[in-house]
């Protein structure tokens, strides 16, 4: 499956609708070991993926920063993580404490990654750095 950014969202972005500076950017693996919880660009929100296919605590990215067209953040440790392997990271926007996931946008769907659970955190590193305070490329425009 290819890293997707569904279509919704890009018009969201073209149309002024988000802002990643300010928007609460969330971070959870999926496993999409059933096909039907990996993101297409006709999915909108958190909803297109059942509960037991997110894996982790969602977690906030923080120095986030859009320079020349291409959204980063530092470093982001998801804590504790167990449950099945993952083999993607979507990032979404939390509306508000509490939202429902019918309610949480998508923004992309990154597939390729191998995670495999054993209780502990696991850092997802946008930059190619040890360093965990550099802000990395996610996507670009």
């Amino acid at each position: 499956m290819p890293n997707i950014m569904p279509n919704a969202t890009k018009k969201a972005f073209l149309d002024g609708g988000i802002n990643l500076l300010t928007a609460d950017v969330r971070a959870v693996f999926v496993d999409t070991a059933n096909a039907a919880d990996a993101v297409v660009a006709t999915d909108v929100f958190m909803d297109a993926i059942t509960p037991a296919a997110r894996i982790g605590t969602p977690t906030a990215l923080t120095g986030k920063a859009t320079t020349d067209g291409t959204f980063s953040a530092f470093t982001t440790t998801i804590p504790s993580v167990t449950g099945a392997q993952s083999e993607a990271v979507v990032l979404y926007l939390e509306p508000a404490t509490g939202a429902s996931a019918a309610t949480r946008r998508i923004l992309v769907y990154l597939d390729g990654l191998t995670v495999i659970p054993n209780g502990g955190n696991q850092d997802v590193k946008w930059n190619n750095t040890s360093t965990t305070s550099v802000a990395g490329p996610i996507f670009s425009f």
